[in-house]
């Protein structure tokens, strides 16, 4: 019996379903014709048919997802961390577009073949290499990770190693 009333519920819920896409799919008057046929129906109002509840979802788990993506149930040592990590953010943030800009240096120096321009250049490099290195230890200070960050720090630093190597290497020099 219950596979019965379990199917019929189901079916219940498709039929609810494909009447709401038909009405929105029908044009501007959709909301109107879905209220009045409702309330056409009668019977059973939203909060007494269980069917069109566990249609709409399970409420405890969307309450609980808010409060995952919220974070903590401490609002006051959420407030003190988001404070703290805004400071932090915005320290990384500029010290990511210092980084951007010792780059443009680096190409700077690279773009003057002279010895002079090659010196700039690794110096440059060299700062670009202490700073990302700075940064990677704010960004471990972070009470959350952040992804974007992280992301963004780990392409700086792998194009500093990659440049240094090259610099080793004899990539560019003066001919």
């Amino acid at each position: 019996m219950k596979i019965n009333e379990e199917l019929e519920r189901l079916l219940g819920t498709e039929a609810f379903r494909q009447q709401t896409r038909t009405v929105g799919n029908s044009g501007g008057d959709g909301f109107e014709s879905l209220l009045t046929r409702q309330l056409a129906q009668g019977g059973q109002s939203g909060a007494d048919n269980p069917d069109l509840l566990r249609a709409l979802g399970d409420p405890l788990r969307l309450a609980n997802l808010d409060v995952m993506t919220l974070g903590g149930l401490n609002a006051a040592e959420n407030a003190a961390d988001s404070n703290g990590d805004e400071a932090l953010l915005e320290s990384l943030t500029a010290g990511l577009a210092s980084g951007l800009d010792g780059l443009d240096n680096y190409a700077a120096g690279l773009d003057d073949r002279s010895s002079d321009g090659l010196r700039r250049a690794w110096n440059a490099l060299e700062n670009l290499d202490g700073a990302l290195a700075g940064l990677r230890q704010d960004l471990g200070r972070l009470s959350q990770p952040n992804a974007e960050l992280e992301s963004m720090l780990n392409e700086l630093e792998v194009l500093a190693t990659t440049e240094k190597f090259k610099f080793n290497r004899g990539d560019y020099l003066v001919g």
